[in-house]
């Protein structure tokens, strides 16, 4: 017999930060519905004692045996309320000493990849926390045992808020000691008690002839929680990233013998997906910030597709470089285009790492981005306030689609899953534009199609192109060490968390203190013998 298991973890305190008393509370309503489903519900709740990294791995360690020498467990949610932080690509959940003990916190981004080899073919993460930059350095640990796996997992990710916003609270009255509640949690458990009508649909032949399945609470959560917000006069948009279908994943089953349509049929919610996965962007549904980070990446392509022609290598636009370090012999000449951009060529006739000393500093520390150059390309790289937000790389004399690419890149670093868009998968298979490559790899690792990312591999290396580290490293599951693999590194702070769960994770253990909190690779106060063994060393 199959069983559902639930995990449920709410920390309200968090030496050093705010008390949230709402995050127990939304704990046990979490919990309460989990058991009316009949999940096996395993509760850490810190209302009597600390909740303890060891503790909740000693828990999922017994379910990763449980499940992987069963194969009983069908169906795995963690729901998590309490104080989150995302550094970067990562997203960090805090436990009770996580203020003065780094490891004192469940590096969720770890967590969710090597959920993919306990054996559960579906698996639902719900998240109402802050992802907001730290102010704690606290990296954290995965829960479960670092282990890649190529079985096929549906994930279903549901958070609060974006990358870089806060999740909101709110309190019932006026009464400061009265306990509240977490936006998020309250539209979320409107839908999974049926309450709320648009996010249930109508499944013929399932357990019950209505359910909640993970595209109707994608589309409710996204309205939902904006407009309640909105009520109260503040701004929090969730993000989720719905993979599953109705049977046998379900999210909740709705009792009842009613037949009465609810919400749009199963065929017209299909097709209205698909027509807006058809319009190539998302438009509806950024937030501001998106939409102007999305039009500086197209403004800083459209200025290093102007250098082109004067042969340029590298496009910097958003700092000055102090320096480069660039692997075989050689300098690298600069060019101020403008007060906003500084163009490179770097003596690379092969491809190669090359990491750049910049005149900007985060939190007083030097910014060095570290990226490659590849023959036949321009490289461009945009800086933000806290390190590279871009690197794009643009083809001479070719089309290189730049709307779809700066819409991509600035998607994906938003989390966001660039796979369900037929403009950016034409794109990189008719372009094979490297950014997009990792981005996609990227995508088809988080949804658990090894497959799609070893058919892009192939794609590349029947073309006789340099193949991009993350691209092999997701599809290979190990450590590259093929001649056709540039650089040495991950691109993306992601990466770096997967590199961490294999064999090479010391490389990662050495390189983690200094990464700042950026979607591309980018390290902080590097010290120059680590600079040197990123470039120098030949792949």
């Amino acid at each position: 017999m199959t069983r559902c298991v639930a995990l449920v973890i709410g920390v309200g305190d968090v030496e050093g930060f705010r008390v949230l008393p709402d995050a127990r509370d939304d704990a046990r309503r979490f919990a309460k519905w989990a058991s009316s489903q009949g999940f096996r519900v395993i509760e850490k709740i810190d209302d009597h004692a600390e909740v303890t990294i060891h503790d909740l791995r000693d828990v999922a360690n017994e379910l990763h045996k449980e499940a992987t020498t069963t194969r009983q467990i069908s169906k795995l949610f963690f729901y998590f309320a309490g104080h989150g932080v995302c550094d970067g690509d990562s997203d960090v959940l805090l436990l009770t000493r996580a203020k003065f003990d780094g490891h004192e916190a469940i590096n969720l981004s770890r967590t969710m990849n090597c959920s993919r080899a306990c054996k559960i073919p579906h698996v639902g993460f719900f998240i109402d926390a802050c992802r907001i930059l730290p102010d704690v350095y606290a990296q954290g640990l995965p829960l479960f045992p670092g282990r890649l796996s190529q079985d096929k997992v549906y994930l279903d990710e549901f958070y609060a808020a974006y990358p870089g916003r806060p999740a909101h609270a709110l309190r019932p009255d006026e009464d400061p000691a009265s306990v509240g509640y977490g936006v998020y949690t309250e539209c979320l458990l409107d839908a999974l008690w049926g309450r709320a009508r648009e996010a249930i649909r109508l499944t013929p032949g399932g357990e019950h002839p209505r359910a909640v399945i993970a595209e109707s609470l994608e589309g409710y959560l996204d309205t939902a929680v904006r407009r309640r917000a909105g009520e109260h006069r503040i701004v929090q948009v969730p993000q989720t990233e719905a993979r599953s279908r109705w049977q046998p994943h379900v999210i909740s089953w709705i009792p009842g013998d009613s037949d009465e349509p609810v919400g749009e049929s199963e065929d017209d919610a299909e097709r209205s997906s698909e027509a807006n996965r058809r319009k190539g962007d998302a438009s509806h549904q950024e937030p501001a910030e998106m939409t102007a980070e999305i039009a500086a990446n197209r403004s800083a392509i459209s200025s290093a597709v102007e250098s082109m022609a004067d042969g340029m290598t590298i496009s910097l636009v958003g700092a000055q470089a102090k320096s480069a370090e660039v692997s075989r012999a050689g300098t690298v000449e600069q060019f101020p285009a403008s007060q906003s951009a500084w163009h490179f060529r770097a003596p690379h006739s092969k491809p190669g790492p090359i990491m750049l000393h910049l005149d900007k500093s985060w939190e007083r520390r030097s910014i060095w981005p570290a990226f490659m150059v590849l023959p036949g390309y321009l490289t461009q790289v945009r800086v933000g306030l806290r390190g590279v937000e871009q690197v794009a790389f643009l083809k001479f004399a070719s089309n290189n689609q730049p709307d779809v690419l700066a819409w991509a890149v600035t998607y994906a670093r938003w989390g966001g899953l660039i796979s369900k868009n037929p403009r950016v998968v034409d794109a990189l298979y008719e372009t094979s534009n490297p950014t997009l490559a990792v981005l996609m790899a990227h995508a088809f690792h988080r949804q658990g199609e090894i497959d799609e990312i070893r058919k892009l591999l192939n794609h590349f290396r029947e073309r006789q192109m340099p193949i991009p580290f993350d691209v092999a490293l997701l599809g290979e599951g190990r450590f590259p060490h093929e001649r056709d693999v540039f650089p040495n590194y991950p691109w993306t702070v992601r990466g770096w968390n997967i590199l961490a769960d294999t064999k090479y994770g010391g490389f990662e253990r050495a390189v983690r203190p200094y990464l700042a909190p950026a979607f591309w690779t980018t390290l902080l106060d590097p010290p120059p013998k680590l600079v040197e063994q990123m470039v120098h060393h030949d792949c």
